[in-house]
């Protein structure tokens, strides 16, 4: 088997994986009150930058918005699809894993540089409007952030330790923004890129035809396999988050004193599951399914604002009914028993609480937001 070929398999066994790993993630549910209102919202914001950046920027933070850019373009990693039954092979086909290696490295790099090119479009409003820059500059940017996440990529592979990785990172940040003006000029801007292109050369060289890295290569593999996996266990529904172990004092009602004066059982119950919602920092996903509709309020028209009103309090409701179930399968429960005919009056207590927060925060935001108009 030829090394391009096989690089073809297991490109194509990546992207196999990916979507049985995001069909776990964005189900139904997900897609209808979360994505579906995603791809409304952010073209329609990215045409209000062209119209009113200033709403959405100022012009006092350019630094900031160079910085973001840099911290997203550095977030990537060569990846050479290297196994580990492939030690077994590199006497015998060791020039077949090297073309491998080359395929999937040339795959990389013109990703990072694809990544580099949408986030300069995502922010060319801003970059145009507030500081005078052009489409051919523009154009720099891209090559700018590209030559960050190349090195950035290569040095996940090439540096060794933690701290190490962290003082090479931080160092490249300093290097880039000192010199983000003299990228502006083209001549300036070739030479700095050629010097690039000649250390990200020999990095492969070095790389791809020396087999006493392959251990780094398949671990690198393995992260970026688990950082996939990882979207499982934060965005699934159908999927349990395990709650690691206790030992640190909860912020929340720290003393366990009492929430409730009632000495009904389900008050008790009713209790339990509060302040379990808040210790397992339940509250987190709740603010975040809030901040998100409260922003859409904010930036949408108001023919939009009402959708997003009614999508994000019906998104919440069934998340409020999944947690509650979650809850009440804990191990808490197993070892304190509750009544079954309590559950009915103590789900609608719990969601009576924190779904009519949410709305009357919403219907105060459209009501404020009309009456300002």
């Amino acid at each position: 088997m030829k090394g391009k070929k096989l690089f073809v398999e297991r490109w194509k066994e990546e992207k196999r994986y990916q979507k049985e790993v995001m069909s776990g993630v964005v189900d139904l549910v997900t897609f209808l009150y979360i994505i579906g209102p995603l791809l409304f919202i952010i073209p329609y914001i990215y045409i209000e930058l062209w119209r009113m950046p200033s709403l959405y920027w100022s012009e006092n933070l350019p630094i900031t918005l160079l910085l973001l850019l840099l911290a997203a373009a550095g977030g990537g990693s060569f990846r050479f699809y290297v196994k580990e039954a492939d030690k077994l092979f590199l006497l015998q086909l060791n020039g077949v894993i090297a073309e491998m290696k080359r395929h999937g490295g040339l795959v990389t790099f013109g990703f990072i540089m694809l990544k580099s090119f949408l986030l300069t479009v995502a922010a060319l409003p801003i970059l145009y409007n507030f500081y005078g820059y052009s489409i051919g500059d523009a154009g720099l940017i891209v090559g700018w952030l590209s030559f960050y996440g190349w090195l950035v990529a290569m040095a996940k592979l090439t540096v060794t330790g933690k701290w190490r990785l962290k003082f090479v990172h931080a160092f490249l940040i300093l290097l880039f923004m000192g010199n983000v003006q003299f990228f502006m000029e083209p001549g300036i801007f070739l030479v700095e890129g050629a010097v690039v292109l000649v250390v990200i050369w020999l990095f492969f060289k070095h790389s791809i035809l020396r087999t006493g890295n392959l251990d780094v290569e398949i671990e690198e593999e393995r992260r970026a396999r688990q950082r996939y996996l990882g979207l499982i266990f934060q965005a699934s529904m159908e999927t349990e988050t395990p709650v690691g172990p206790g030992g640190k004092r909860p912020f929340f009602y720290r003393k366990s004193g009492r929430m409730f004066t009632s000495e009904a059982s389900s008050s008790y119950l009713l209790e339990g599951l509060f302040k379990a919602f808040l210790r397992r920092k339940e509250w987190v996903g709740y603010f975040q399914i809030l901040g998100l509709s409260m922003l859409g309020v904010l930036l949408l028209p108001l023919w939009a604002k009402f959708l997003v009103l009614l999508t994000g309090l019906l998104f919440l409701h069934s998340w409020l009914r999944y947690i509650f179930e979650q809850l009440l399968t804990s191990l808490f429960f197993f070892v304190v028993t509750f009544r079954k005919e309590d559950e009915s009056l103590v789900w609608k207590k719990f969601r009576n609480t924190l779904f009519g927060i949410a709305a009357l925060l919403l219907c105060l935001e459209i009501g404020v937001l009309i009456l300002g108009v």
